[in-house]
């Protein structure tokens, strides 16, 4: 699965989400998001990670859910699962208090 495949597929899993309502979301401005679908172009590093916080999720996990290989240590694999079952109000929380501990 491709980048953009990847994104859409989180569009749909989150009520056939719009690109207007992600622009939202993520802070990413519309026409970088029509541009970016237009011309079939990875996005940069700086919109991927705005995109997967609109979706609550960490770039990580964007790329293991598309089966691209990444070593993590079990702690790590643990926490990933652990979170997936989590609401994005929870997963926010969660971020909250873990930045809270290396304060």
């Amino acid at each position: 699965m491709e980048t953009l495949d990847r994104i859409k597929s989180l569009m749909k899993e989150n009520n056939n989400m719009s690109r207007a309502k992600l622009a939202e979301a993520s802070g990413v401005s519309l026409s970088t998001l029509n541009s970016m679908f237009s011309r079939n172009s990875r996005p940069t590093d700086s919109t991927l990670t705005a995109i997967c916080k609109a979706f609550g999720i960490s770039v990580t996990q964007f790329y293991l859910e598309m089966h691209i290989p990444v070593e993590l240590p079990e702690e790590d694999v643990k926490l990933l699962d652990a979170s997936r079952r989590f609401t994005r109000k929870q997963r926010d929380k969660l971020i909250s208090f873990l930045d809270s501990l290396s304060e």
